[in-house]
């Protein structure tokens, strides 16, 4: 099924751009910094890539070429944003995105970090919608939360309680969502109960929700 965006509202879904292009040296590909249709704004070329490239260029020509300050904020740069007023589809396709990168790249999971507990529910809830048919199927949870509102349902027996507690110390899931917190702890605490999880973060697709969020001082730890 393809994805599509859209910068203007009412847009004519004609007019919709295909959400991500593949990156690659084909010629109905990606190539990054060399990119000719990212460059031209080609119409029917990805719109994260194109967003991606010229984010980068923006944020390249601040500083002194060939400096490590320009360097730096191209990679920045490549951290693709998605703006959209809510109910747009953020969410379904950042996930989207990161479901075919960990195919590509051979990821073993997909970690969704959210700031705000306002907001994680709702987000953990898109995602069991998104996944209910193949929950079903695989006859196991898709999505686990782990943060600290969170509770099993009142009817939950004891045992299912145990089986979340333990995949959230271990974060035994395909898609983790959590918060800042529980991820920042994960790569920083001392405690064994914390740092349980650790390895689970390898060779995971992270996306950070609300980036702009993220307080200064944590983002070097990232970058």
């Amino acid at each position: 099924m393809p994805f599509y965006a859209h910068t203007l509202k009412n847009q004519p879904k004609e007019k919709w751009e295909p959400l991500f292009t593949p990156f690659g040296d084909g010629e109905h590909e990606c190539q990054r910094e060399t990119c000719e249709k990212c460059k031209a704004m080609e119409p029917y070329h990805g719109h994260l890539n194109k967003v991606a490239y010229h984010t980068a260029k923006f944020a390249t020509e601040m500083f002194p070429m060939d400096s490590e300050e320009s360097k730096s904020a191209h990679q920045w740069g490549y951290l693709t944003g998605l703006w959209h007023e809510t109910g747009g589809g953020k969410t379904l396709s950042s996930l989207l995105f990161s479901i075919r990168h960990a195919h590509v790249h051979g990821h073993r999971r997909i970690i969704y970090v959210i700031p705000f507990t306002s907001i994680i529910r709702q987000n953990a809830d898109v995602f069991r919608e998104a996944f209910a048919t193949l929950s079903k199927e695989l006859g196991r949870d898709i999505i686990l939360e782990h943060h600290s509102k969170f509770e099993t349902k009142p009817s939950a027996e004891d045992n299912e309680q145990d089986l979340h507690r333990l995949a959230s110390e271990n974060w035994d899931a395909p898609i983790i969502v959590t918060t800042n917190v529980q991820f920042f702890e994960s790569l920083f605490a001392n405690r064994t109960a914390t740092c349980r999880k650790l390895h689970r973060i390898a060779r995971s697709v992270i996306i950070f929700d609300e980036a702009q969020a993220l307080p200064s001082h944590c983002v070097s730890s990232i970058s």
